[in-house]
């Protein structure tokens, strides 16, 4: 676990909690997503000194968050997440630390990594989209089924180039900041 200390080591609860963090910038799902992230990292990396941190610390590291925990493939968008998110923690460390903590030179070596491509190649593109044909299918379907707000929504989707949660929205919970008239419970949307 890192931990704070004033010189060298940096906290990854000090960028989820810090008012001047960009962590407080994110939507709701991604800041419940990156916690929960943060607390995996915490769990594989451990106690390290930043000022320590070294460019087979990090590659190790991305190796260890892409392995399979069930014997498939190697996951490497999920190794390369929790790396971007690392780096985040990293460069709100490099501003708002001493430079004595170290972040700067993590940050440096992350910059360098990106620079020589050092995990490249795993990258996997979107090759299929919902076609015009598919989505009349869907409206149809919704029509026969008698939900005719899903058939229009679906519509109003393809049509517009609208994704899900721009045409129907998001629950998020009252606390977060938004202005809207809808509400269930303790959830608004």
């Amino acid at each position: 676990m890192l931990d704070l200390r004033w010189h060298d080591q940096v906290t990854l609860k000090l960028y989820p909690t810090h008012d001047k963090s960009k962590f407080k910038k994110l939507r709701h799902g991604v800041q419940v997503d990156y916690a929960r992230r943060l607390r995996v990292i915490e769990e594989t990396i451990g106690e390290v000194r930043v000022g320590r941190i070294t460019l087979l610390d990090l590659i190790r590291w991305h190796e260890e968050f892409a392995a399979p925990h069930d014997g498939g493939r190697p996951k490497k968008a999920t190794a390369g997440l929790m790396l971007k998110i690392l780096k985040q923690v990293f460069l709100f460390g490099k501003l708002a630390l001493p430079e004595t903590s170290g972040c700067a030179k993590v940050v440096e070596i992350m910059r360098d990594m990106a620079v020589q491509r050092t995990f490249a190649s795993g990258r996997r593109q979107r090759k299929e989209y919902l076609t015009y044909q598919q989505a009349e299918q869907h409206c149809a379907a919704s029509h026969r089924e008698g939900f005719a707000s899903i058939a229009l929504a679906q519509a109003f989707m393809i049509e517009c180039g609208m994704r899900q949660k721009d045409m129907i929205g998001e629950w998020v919970p009252r606390s977060e900041p938004g202005v809207t008239d809808v509400f269930s419970g303790n959830r608004n949307g």
